[in-house]
Formats: structure tokens, C-alpha cells, sequence
């Protein structure tokens, strides 16, 4: 159970990860650089909560069918962050700017969407609710504040790498689930 978490935990905070690489190149401000990891583990921590709601509610009616659903989203998921990765990802700011608030919610919630499907296969995977959103939220703030970091050393070169095994690593927990 708690390896499977921290897979699913990383593998959410690689879109994150991605975009913090890219805002990172582009030199944020220093106080914004635990803003905008915090912004991006407070969503991917809240959105599973309110998938796992929505699986909740259907779970009873879905029950026969929970492992080929959660193949479904798992193998969804990791495909489209795969495709994403080659694909343009939003851009920050100008070097040197202020973030604004409404920029970094934007960016947090457009990286999270994935996190909101996952919630779903919470129920069917049997992960407890709160440990899962801390553990997806924490580690999405440390990868999102360490990519940052690596941004602003080596530039936009290594998200994609990053969201491409997080998409790797979905896939594989989707055959996971039905095996």
C-alpha cells in the first residue's frame, strides 16, 4: 500500500515538477518560489479528496467493474501526460517578475486535474484517504520546490523527462490493477 501511494504521489507531481522547471528558468523571485510549490501541493492535495468523494458516491454502483475502471483512468492519465510532454506547458512570467496570484492558481489547478481522477481509484485502490492527500501533497510541494531549483540551474531541458515517467509509472499501476 505505501509503495503504491508514493508511486502515485510522484507520479501526480511530475506535471507539477514540469511546470515548476519552467518557471524556475525563467528566474521567479525568491519568495515566490515556496509560494508557487505550496500553491501546487495544496491543489494535487485537495483535488484527490474531492475524486475520491465522486468514486465514493458511484462506488456501490461501479463495484463489479472497479478494476477496469481504475485500469481506465490510470492508463488515461498516463498516456496523457506522456502526450503532454511533448507538447507546449503553460510559461510563467517574464525572468524576473512577480508571479501573480491568480498565474500560480491557474498553474496549480491546471496541473492537479489529474489528481482529481486519481481520487476516484482511491476507493477501488483501498489507499486511506488523508494519508494519500498529505503524502500527495507533501511530495508534490518538495518535487515542485526542487524543480524550481534545477530550473534555474540547468533551464526547461528536464520536465519533460520527469512528467514522461510519471506517465510511465501510471500506466504501469493501471496494469497493476487489473493483473
Amino acid at each position: 500500500m505505501i509503495i503504491t501511494l508514493i508511486l502515485i504521489s510522484v507520479s501526480l507531481a511530475m506535471d507539477a515538477f514540469s511546470v515548476s522547471v519552467s518557471c524556475g528558468c525563467k528566474r521567479l523571485v525568491k519568495k515566490q518560489y515556496i509560494l508557487l510549490a505550496f500553491s501546487f501541493g495544496l491543489f494535487q492535495a485537495l483535488m484527490p479528496a474531492c475524486g475520491w468523494f465522486l468514486g465514493t458516491l458511484l462506488g456501490k454502483t461501479i463495484a463489479t467493474y472497479t478494476s477496469w475502471i481504475a485500469f481506465f483512468l490510470l492508463i488515461t492519465i498516463g498516456a496523457k501526460m506522456i502526450w503532454e510532454s511533448f507538447h507546449d506547458k503553460p510559461t510563467c512570467n517574464p525572468r524576473g517578475k512577480k508571479m501573480r496570484l491568480g498565474a500560480i492558481i491557474g498553474l496549480s489547478i491546471a496541473t492537479s486535474i489529474d489528481a482529481f481522477a486519481i481520487g476516484i481509484t482511491l476507493p477501488i485502490l483501498e489507499l486511506p484517504l488523508l494519508l494519500s492527500c498529505l503524502s500527495i501533497g507533501i511530495i508534490t510541494f518538495i518535487i515542485s520546490y526542487f524543480g524550481i531549483s534545477i530550473g534555474r540551474m540547468i533551464g526547461s531541458r528536464v520536465g519533460s523527462y520527469g512528467e514522461i515517467l510519471g506517465g510511465l509509472v501510471l500506466i504501469g499501476l493501471g496494469i497493476k490493477a487489473i493483473i
